[in-house]
């Protein structure tokens, strides 16, 4: 899919500032000019400050966190959300992972955009003027179709009834007298008296007392098995199992209906590690290593999906650490 071809043509050729290959910031960003990332940057870089802001991400370099700024390159890898105010463009082995809003875009042969697309209109600002799933992103023919309308659809479903009725009445003209009688007959037999039972025997009629349920069976009874995605350990770490190779293997999506707070470390590190901040109503991606941990420290409210596996609500709630394996 291509919104524009030529919006590399107008990216600035001087570079501002740099982080290097075997950089690792963990810390917002924010810069003025142009800012071309070799490392990797693990929070939300904003070089929108500038109308010519530019963010150009290297095929060895990757940002984790929400991205805003003018200009967009991706020839490496960003997972959240982004919002440019002027172009976007996913170079061959580039990777977004993330809503993203723009007003122009180009996704090359061999780019990726896992999201939903919001173009900005032209006379506005901020207000999101087309949406579109990333699955129909590249079908350009299926995007310009209009959508048909859920009361026309259903206008045009009570036609078709009403004809294929019609044609039916007037092939069966006892069809409605059928109908009648038989409606008829149901509704003497609901007002008619009820029959008296037949007598049973005394042994049949009486009902049966409860049996009492051993306590001591109940307690031996095994524990019901986990479930194919998670695994609980004696540690206290719950294993999470993605279900669909397709989707990125180094993230999970939260979803938080309420303010939450999370916290990653390393598996063998001691403490709580980093803390992560979403306010209600925010979804983000976050990054993950397969020897990294994450928990919920606050918020039980929330929804978290892995490769399209999701999260036990018992697991969010245990405030447990959770181990994301990929498929």
């Amino acid at each position: 899919m291509s919104e524009k071809n030529d919006s590399s043509s107008r990216l600035p050729k001087s570079i501002d500032s740099l982080i290097g290959a075997g950089v690792r910031i963990e810390a917002n960003v924010n810069c003025t000019g142009v800012l071309r990332v070799q490392g990797d940057i693990l929070g939300n870089v904003s070089c929108d400050s500038h109308p010519n802001g530019t963010l150009i991400v290297d095929s060895a370099g990757s940002v984790t966190g929400t991205v805003s700024a003018a200009h967009v390159s991706v020839k490496g890898r960003i997972v959240g959300p982004v919002r440019s105010q002027q172009s976007i463009e996913i170079h061959d082995g580039g990777s977004l992972v993330g809503d993203v809003a723009f007003k122009e875009l180009a996704i090359h042969s061999g780019g990726i955009v896992e999201g939903m697309l919001s173009r900005i209109a032209a006379n506005e600002s901020g207000a999101a003027a087309e949406v579109r799933r990333p699955e129909a992103a590249g079908t350009d023919e299926a995007a310009a179709r209009p959508p048909v309308s859920g009361w026309k659809l259903a206008l045009a479903l009570l036609g078709v009834a009403a004809i294929g009725g019609g044609i039916w009445l007037s092939r069966n003209p006892h069809a409605v007298m059928d109908a009648s009688e038989t409606a008829l007959k149901a509704d003497a037999a609901l007002n008619a008296p009820e029959a008296a039972p037949a007598s049973l025997p005394a042994a049949a009629a009486a009902p049966k007392p409860p049996e009492p349920v051993p306590v001591a069976a109940a307690a031996s009874d095994p524990p019901a098995a986990a479930t194919p995605e998670a695994e609980t350990n004696q540690e206290n770490i719950t294993a999470v199992r993605g279900i669909n190779p397709s989707r990125p293997a180094n993230m999970f999506l939260l979803i938080s209906n309420e303010p939450s707070v999370l916290y990653r470390k390393k598996r063998d590190e001691a403490g709580d590690g980093a803390r992560i901040t979403v306010p209600a109503g925010e979804k983000a991606s976050v990054g993950v290593s397969p020897d990294e941990l994450i928990r919920v420290a606050q918020g039980r409210d929330v929804v978290i999906l892995f490769q399209g596996a999701k999260v036990p609500r018992n697991v969010i709630e245990s405030g447990a650490w959770i181990s994301f394996v990929p498929k």
